[in-house]
């Protein structure tokens, strides 16, 4: 659930396409802790993993418990 093959830094936006775009241009070609960077924008819980951050955009009220479920005890920074 949590591997990540690519062995990126992976950072993932949660429902603001407008941030992932802006965030992808501003780490093309960086890296984290010598890991490539990939940044996706995702709509659906089954899209976090894998995920080192989570960017918390337009979060609806019926998807919050969803995603606290989903996210608890996991080793993720999560922002928003």
């Amino acid at each position: 659930e949590e591997a990540n093959a690519s062995g990126a830094f992976i950072i993932k936006v949660w429902n603001d396409e407008y941030f992932a775009e802006h965030a992808k241009y501003l780490f093309t070609g960086r890296k984290i802790k010598n890991r490539q960077v990939e940044i996706s924008h995702i709509t659906n819980v089954d899209e976090i993993f894998p995920c080192n951050i989570l960017y918390l955009g337009n979060v609806k009220d019926e998807h919050l418990a969803a995603l606290l479920k989903v996210l608890d005890r996991k080793p993720i920074l999560t922002i928003g």
